[in-house]
């Protein structure tokens, strides 16, 4: 049986930043799919990912993509080095997905483009967080635009 862990990153004080942690705190796990709520130190659940042996990895964390507050986006592996990360983690994402790469089939990161970065999350990055969810759930994540 394929398995996916969903690695959603985020901090829930820093407004639009917390998008990866409201989708970890509304996805259902399932019998094929792994949600992690890795909060900003995803680089603590690299064992996890290993021992789970997903055959993909979903990253979803805020990405600051010049884009409209909400938008989503696929982040080709390529692009991430160029793309400016707004989170507070403490290993980049392109460092801890050269590293996990070894361990995993496939690899995807979807950005959720932050508005503010203060308070609570804004009502369009939310929406677009639910409606993820709903992607997520549907298994239609090859319907996202790539960047």
């Amino acid at each position: 049986m394929k398995k996916t862990i969903i690695l959603c990153v985020g901090n829930t004080d820093r407004g639009d930043d917390a998008a990866g942690s409201y989708i970890a705190k509304h996805l259902k796990p399932n019998d094929k799919r792994y949600v992690i709520n890795a909060g900003f130190t995803p680089e603590s659940y690299t064992s996890t990912i290993k021992k789970i042996k997903p055959d993909t990895l979903i990253i979803i964390d805020a990405a600051d993509m010049n884009l409209k507050p909400g938008d989503i986006r696929v982040i080709p592996l390529d692009k991430i080095k160029d793309t400016v990360n707004i989170s507070t983690h403490n290993i980049s994402l392109y460092l801890l997905v050269r590293y996990i790469k070894q361990y995993v089939d496939k690899v995807l990161l979807i950005g959720v483009q932050p508005g503010k970065l203060t308070g609570r999350m804004t009502k369009s990055v939310k929406e677009n967080c639910d409606k993820l969810i709903g992607i997520i759930e549907d298994d239609k994540i090859d319907t996202i635009e790539e960047l």
